[in-house]
């Protein structure tokens, strides 16, 4: 009985803590969603104002013809008259036979990235879809942050603003994906005790 008060003691200090981590937790990600929101909202104020001071560049003729062009087939890396890709940095949901020469050191990430998404649905509940989205998420950030890369649906490599507003909002699911399986697995734990509890009375 006192080994299993002291359990119960211990479950609550632990609840408790939880409850103030996760308070600060999405304390956290509504600043940094606020951050890339205020940034958005930044970046389409100066667009129209640099279009009025003719920052916009006239088409070439060679970006004419490019909207003619035949359509790439869809997660088709595109490349040059070379065969090399236009944006190695541009992470492609299909595989290519060049991936690991153009990808690199980042090339396993990739791998484990498409290999856990193919079956992971972008809704869902439960330990094991907790895990997985735990994890495509820490890939995620690390193909960003770490190596550069933008990742699919975008067509061209982001820059400035628009990366930083990719990596905080993929930092704030992050977060908020391992502070719900931390309760999950807390959860699990409770019940093993309280049945294992039961079972010995």
């Amino acid at each position: 009985a006192t080994q299993q008060r002291e359990r119960v003691d211990a479950l609550e200090q632990r609840i408790e803590a939880l409850k103030m981590e996760f308070r600060s937790g999405l304390e956290d990600a509504r600043g940094a969603m606020e951050e890339a929101v205020q940034a958005l909202r930044e970046e389409r104020v100066r667009a129209p104002q640099r279009m009025e001071r003719g920052e916009a560049q006239p088409k070439t003729r060679k970006g004419v013809e490019a909207e003619f062009e035949t359509p790439e087939k869809v997660g088709e890396p595109k490349r040059n008259s070379l065969g090399r890709r236009l944006y190695p940095e541009l992470v492609t949901k299909e595989p290519a036979p060049d991936d690991e020469e153009v990808y690199g050191e980042a090339w396993p990430l990739i791998e484990e990235w498409r290999r856990l998404r193919e079956d992971h649905p972008n809704e869902g509940k439960g330990l094991s879809w907790l895990r997985t989205e735990e994890r495509v998420r820490e890939l995620e950030v690390a193909m960003l942050e770490v190596h550069g890369l933008t990742l699919p649906p975008e067509t061209e490599p982001l820059r400035g603003l628009d990366r930083s507003s990719q990596l905080n909002w993929r930092k704030a699911t992050l977060h908020n994906v391992s502070k719900a399986l931390a309760w999950a697995e807390l959860r699990r734990w409770v019940r093993r005790v309280m049945t294992l509890g039961l079972w010995r009375k």
